[in-house]
C-alpha cells in the first residue's frame, strides 16, 4: 500500500506554545478519498448560495454516499492487482501462464519484478523499495513454485515481505503436483499451493484476499 506523508503541529510538553512537528503516514488510497471529499465538500459549499454555505441533510447524504463510493473504488483497484514471485530464470514459464490467464479473462492485473541481480549486490537496497512498491499495489503475492524459486533468496524475501505487509500469499505450480522442496518462508508459514488453472487460481487469490 502506498502511503502519503503528512505533516502536522502538536502542542509542546510543559506548557510551551512551541509546537513539535511530527510525521505521520497515509495510505495513498484513503489521502485520495479525503482529498475528494474535502473537492467535494468545497463544491457543495461554493454553490450554498443564499443558505450561507450550510449542508442540509439531502447534501450531507449525497457526499457520504461519494466519498464511501470513491473509498470502495479505490479498494477494488489493489484487489485487482496481483504480484507474481518468481525466480527469473522462470520468466519464460510465468509468461506462458500469464498469456494464458489473459485468454482465459481473468480479470487481474499482474505485477513483478524479475530480479536477476544477486540478492547481496550493491543494488539490493534499491531494488527491494521497487518490489515493495509493487507488493503494496496488490493483495495477493502468488508464488510460482519450482526448484529455481525454492532456492532463490529473492523469492524468499518476496514471500516474507509480502506476509508482513498484510498480503494473502499462495503457490502455484505447473503440472499435477505441486514441487516437493519450496521457499523456506512458504513452508513455515503454511502457504497453501494450487495448480494452475483458471478455477483453482481464482479461487485461491479469492480465499487468500479475505482471509489476510
Amino acid at each position: 500500500m502506498r502511503v502519503r506523508r503528512m505533516l502536522c503541529s502538536l502542542p509542546k510538553c510543559g506548557g510551551s506554545s512551541a509546537p513539535i512537528r511530527v510525521m505521520w503516514e497515509m495510505p495513498s488510497r484513503v489521502a485520495s478519498a479525503l482529498r475528494a471529499r474535502s473537492s467535494i465538500l468545497k463544491e457543495r459549499l461554493d454553490m450554498g448560495g443564499g443558505s450561507g454555505g450550510r449542508l442540509f441533510g439531502s447534501d450531507t447524504k449525497s457526499l457520504e454516499e461519494r466519498v464511501r463510493q470513491r473509498l470502495t473504488d479505490a479498494k477494488s483497484d489493489v484487489s485487482r492487482h496481483v504480484f507474481i514471485s518468481f525466480d527469473h530464470e522462470d520468466l519464460n514459464e510465468v509468461n506462458l501462464l500469464r498469456g494464458q490467464a489473459k485468454n482465459d479473462k481473468v480479470d487481474l492485473q499482474f505485477d513483478d519484478h524479475s530480479v536477476k541481480e544477486p540478492y547481496d549486490s550493491t543494488n539490493a537496497d534499491y531494488i527491494k523499495r521497487q518490489i515493495r512498491e509493487k507488493i503494496d499495489r496488490s493483495s495477493v503475492t502468488v508464488v510460482y513454485l519450482t526448484a529455481k524459486s525454492a532456492n532463490s533468496k529473492w523469492v524468499n524475501w518476496e514471500i516474507e515481505e509480502s506476509l508482513k505487509r498484510g498480503k494473502g500469499v499462495i503457490g502455484v505450480y505447473k503440472g499435477d503436483a505441486a514441487p516437493h522442496v519450496v521457499p523456506s518462508a512458504f513452508s513455515q508459514n503454511n502457504c497453501k499451493s494450487v495448480k494452475w488453472t483458471h478455477d483453482g487460481l481464482m479461487s485461491a487469490i479469492e480465499n487468500a484476499s479475505t482471509k489476510r
